[in-house]
């Protein structure tokens, strides 16, 4: 008895079509997914970089770890059940964002600093209340930063691989290559910062809710306008660096705060920005947290228990909103309305 189906022979499904209108092609689009998706994971791992992002390499130790951009033990533990949060990351190298549990071990680690930087680094955020302090704020935004930039990185690496297995995007490759060029400036400023001890670098604002939230995140983006649709910046041209915009959220000493900063070299760039945040009210304030997270980064934890308990309709609208196209498709929606589902509901 011989298995192979001839492909004009009816298909065994029972369908009445020949097995090459039919099944075959649904078996070839099975294996092409399932070998796409092994790809990508492959090169995922290809892509891995290990390195510490520390001015003072020269001070580094041997050994690279896997670096919390979220505080595990005063943060993730606090908004983990059974030691698991969700993040908006698929662990099936699926193309689409899909929300899964992580142990908090695991959840929102990057290879980008040594043991030594990381512990010396960022003690004063790990093991000391947060006070408001300039140093506070600079070690949450730099340590935001770090994440985004190794993400690039990485990213910018995994196309590379991708390149030479199947078929290159250069469109795809040049964006990151343009956003590693922006953020290497801004690395230049922070590294001057850790070298000098100088934390009087940025400008934030630090906003400060009652209660203690489910969540935790941080993000970056680049404002191209301001809330009433002027002008900051233009992302068309390349010739001109990007400013980028820091937001840190997190739990705290039963309260939740929010961190927003940017350079003071980009004073002039965003201060109708700045003056257009200083005028929120405290539930516009909510929203734009929310929705700018949601919009920009996939680096949020989210308590199970939280995620499990909004309606199908709301987890359909937090998934949209981590659509990366969603941003270019909404343009220059308004951070500040309600989008039917926001982070601090949870």
């Amino acid at each position: 008895m011989r298995n192979k189906i001839g492909r004009n022979e009816k298909c065994p499904c029972g369908s009445g079509k020949k097995y090459k209108k039919c099944c075959l092609k649904k078996l070839s689009q099975e294996l092409y997914f399932e070998k796409m998706y092994k790809l990508i994971g492959e090169s995922r791992n290809e892509a891995r970089i290990k390195q510490c992002l520390h001015p003072n390499v020269e001070e580094c130790d041997e050994k690279i770890i896997k670096a919390h951009s979220i505080q595990n033990n005063r943060i993730l533990k606090k908004i983990s059940t059974n030691g698991e949060v969700c993040m908006p990351l698929s662990k099936n190298n699926l193309p689409f964002v899909t929300i899964d549990r992580y142990g908090r071990k695991v959840a929102s680690v990057f290879t980008g600093f040594c043991k030594k930087h990381d512990k010396i680094l960022f003690q004063p955020i790990e093991d000391r209340e947060f006070t408001k302090t300039e140093e506070q704020i600079f070690l949450y935004t730099y340590r935001t930063f770090a994440y985004e930039y190794h993400r690039k990185l990485e990213a910018n690496n995994f196309l590379e691989i991708m390149a030479q297995k199947t078929v290159n995007n250069h469109d795809n490759q040049l964006g990151f290559e343009l956003a590693i060029k922006d953020f290497l400036l801004e690395k230049k400023e922070f590294d001057n910062s850790i070298q000098s001890k100088y934390f009087d670098t940025l400008i934030n604002r630090v906003w400060e809710f009652e209660n203690e939230i489910k969540f935790a995140g941080s993000c970056f983006y680049s404002p191209e306008k301001d809330f009433e649709g002027k002008r900051i910046q233009s992302i068309e041209n390349v010739d001109v660096p990007l400013s980028h915009v820091f937001l840190t959220v997190f739990p705290q000493e039963g309260k939740t705060y929010a961190i927003i900063s940017w350079f003071k070299k980009d004073e002039i760039l965003f201060k109708s920005y700045g003056c257009f945040l200083d005028k929120l009210n405290n539930n516009e304030r909510k929203n734009f947290v929310s929705n700018e997270l949601l919009r920009s980064g996939e680096n949020i934890a989210i308590n199970p228990e939280s995620w499990e308990n909004l309606s199908k309709e709301k987890k359909e609208i937090f998934l949209q909103q981590l659509d990366p196209f969603l941003e270019t498709l909404i343009g220059g929606s308004d951070p500040r309305e309600n989008i039917g589902i926001s982070l601090f509901d949870l």
